[in-house]
C-alpha cells in the first residue's frame, strides 16, 4: 500500500524547521505500528534562485519507508508512506495536517504488491 500526498496552504516555519520533520518521521512509524530500521535523515537543500528549496527527509522501516519533501516558501509539500502491508491512513493523514497546519491534503492510495509471507501467495 502507497499513500501519496500533495500538501498544501501549509505553515511555513514548521516546513522549513529540521525538528518539525524529525518529529513528524519518529511520530509516523509509531502511529501506523511499523518498524524503523535506520536512523531517519533529513537533509535541507538551498537552490540558488528558485522555490525548490526546503528540506527533505526519509526513514526506512521495515515494512518500506516514508518521505517528505517541504518546500516552505510556497507552504507545500510531497509526503509518502510505502508499506509491503496494508495500513490505515486516517490517522497519518491527520498527523501530516496537525504537524504542518496545512489547509488540504490531497491523497491517494496505490495498491502495491504484498509480500508472500503476508498473502499466502503472489496473484499474476
Amino acid at each position: 500500500m502507497h499513500l501519496i500526498c500533495d500538501c498544501t496552504g501549509g505553515d511555513g516555519v514548521a516546513l522549513d524547521s529540521m525538528d518539525v520533520v524529525r518529529g513528524f518521521l519518529r511520530a509516523a512509524p509509531e502511529l501506523l505500528g511499523m518498524t524503523p530500521i535506520n536512523d531517519l535523515l533529513v537533509l535541507r537543500h538551498e537552490p540558488e534562485k528558485g522555490v525548490d528549496g526546503g528540506l527533505t527527509g526519509d526513514v526506512i522501516i521495515a515494512e518500506s519507508h516514508i518521505s517528505i519533501h517541504t518546500f516552505p516558501q510556497v507552504g507545500a509539500a510531497m509526503i509518502d508512506v510505502c508499506s509491503c502491508k496494508p495500513f490505515d491512513a486516517a490517522p497519518v493523514l491527520a498527523l501530516i495536517k496537525e504537524a504542518f497546519a496545512f489547509r488540504s491534503v490531497r491523497h491517494q492510495i496505490v495498491k502495491r504488491m504484498l509480500l508472500p509471507s503476508l498473502t499466502g501467495s503472489l496473484a499474476g
